[in-house]
């Protein structure tokens, strides 16, 4: 069995975060989850999800995607391009869609999207 550098470097992160609140205050990494590149890519991770199986999977049923060790170059420069493509598709479907749970009418109510709903209520 092969050994990924990401799965060995699991335990220790694992360690990291089981250790004790006091230690965590010192650390040099207390400031990292609130990084504003670590916030981005939070913002569009789900994107990047979405994105990158269908992408990995076409290209390699067009045979796009070699083996051996230009699989990883390959794969590297695939996902950056996926990551731009994810960052495209955060930007103009999913954060204006996320604004849209927070319209309001005219009165200043939050905006309601059913219809029959809103009717059912009146008599």
């Amino acid at each position: 069995m092969r050994s990924e550098p990401a799965g060995q470097a699991l335990p220790l992160v694992l360690v990291g975060a089981a250790r004790e609140p006091d230690a965590a205050e010192s650390s040099p990494w207390r400031g990292a989850p609130r990084a504003r590149w670590v916030t981005g890519v939070g913002l569009i991770s789900y994107s990047l999800y979405v994105w990158h199986e269908p992408v990995m999977l076409e290209l390699d049923r067009w045979g796009l995607l070699p083996r051996g060790p230009l699989g990883f170059a390959a794969g590297t420069l695939t996902a950056l391009a996926v990551a731009v493509a994810g960052t495209v598709s955060y930007w103009l479907v999913e954060y204006p869609a996320g604004l849209l749970g927070r319209a309001r009418d005219a009165r200043g109510a939050p905006r309601e999207f059913s219809p029959e709903r809103g009717r059912a209520g009146r008599g």
